[in-house]
């Protein structure tokens, strides 16, 4: 792809068939979204930027799990029990 301006690209002229833009699905399942998980936005641009800004499920779930982790260690918090 080639750059048109700050935040655009277009395919190469004549090499369109050497590309494929990932679907909003596809990118949320790369960032470890469930394929239950349902987003809801105006248009495809938005789409894509809300998973952009995302903070990867299975990151988010491992970062929190090592704060509680460290918190317990730290006596900052007491054990929570299920």
């Amino acid at each position: 792809m080639e750059l048109v301006e700050k935040d655009k690209r277009r395919f190469v002229e004549g090499k369109e068939d050497l590309y494929r833009r990932l679907s909003v699905r596809e990118c949320a399942r790369v960032q470890s979204f469930s394929d239950e998980h349902k987003f809801y936005y105006k248009n495809l641009m938005a789409g894509y930027k809300m998973v952009g800004n995302a903070v990867a499920v299975n990151l988010g779930y491992y970062l929190a799990k090592k704060i509680y982790k460290d918190f317990k260690v730290l006596n900052l918090i007491k054990p929570y029990f299920i």
